[in-house]
Order: C-alpha cells, then sequence, then structure tokens
C-alpha cells in the first residue's frame, strides 16, 4: 500500500512540474503543426484523473495530466496519431487521433476502467 502511495505522489509531482508552465504555452498552434488536447476520466464515477500518462505510439513523446485531468501536446506535425493512455490500477487505453491537420486544436475526453 505505501509503494502505491509514493509512487501516486512520484506522479503527482511529475505532473504538477511538467505542468508549471501551462499558463506559458502555446494557445494556437504554429501554422505547420497541431494540438492534441484532452481530459481522462474515471468511467464510473466522472473524476478526472490527475498523474495519468499519456503517450504517443511508437514515439517518445509522453505527457502527463494535471490536476484538472487535463493534457495537452503541442507542435504535432499533421497525420495520423495513436494515444496510448495509463494510469495505475486502471486498464490502458488506446485512442486513434485520424487525419490531424496543420493549425488545428483536436480535443478528446478519455475515460478509464478500474482493471478487475
Amino acid at each position: 500500500m505505501q509503494r502505491i502511495i509514493t509512487f501516486a505522489f512520484i506522479a503527482f509531482l511529475i505532473a504538477f512540474s511538467m505542468n508549471i508552465y501551462a499558463d506559458r504555452a502555446i494557445e494556437n498552434p504554429p501554422a505547420k503543426s497541431a494540438i492534441i488536447e484532452g481530459m481522462i476520466i474515471d468511467n464510473q464515477t466522472g473524476e478526472v484523473l490527475a498523474g495519468a500518462s499519456v503517450n504517443i505510439e511508437g514515439t517518445d513523446i509522453k505527457t502527463y495530466t494535471d490536476f484538472d485531468g487535463s493534457f495537452k501536446i503541442n507542435d504535432l506535425r499533421p497525420g495520423n496519431y495513436n494515444l496510448v493512455v495509463s494510469y495505475i490500477s486502471y486498464k490502458k487505453s488506446l485512442v486513434e487521433i485520424n487525419n490531424l491537420k496543420a493549425g488545428t486544436k483536436e480535443s478528446v475526453n478519455i475515460h478509464l476502467q478500474v482493471s478487475e
């Protein structure tokens, strides 16, 4: 139990430190790039999940959700992406983003299910 609490605390600190400058982030993507943003939500309770990992499959691009369960990935090239979302004691989720266009912002809400 202590191991889970320690891991959750570390994940929380990482998410906080990675998103501390979110207010300074680019609001509108440059003309040649795009943004994927969204929220990670518990499927049963509807609560947001802070510290969830959001990774673009096949790349080193990774971010974590902030206190509000929100994430943002900037400066993406147009194309197709697979987001892999994971969180402690939840099932991993794969979300396909097809035909992401330059100069756009794709918003997704991802609902995770508790693992059994």
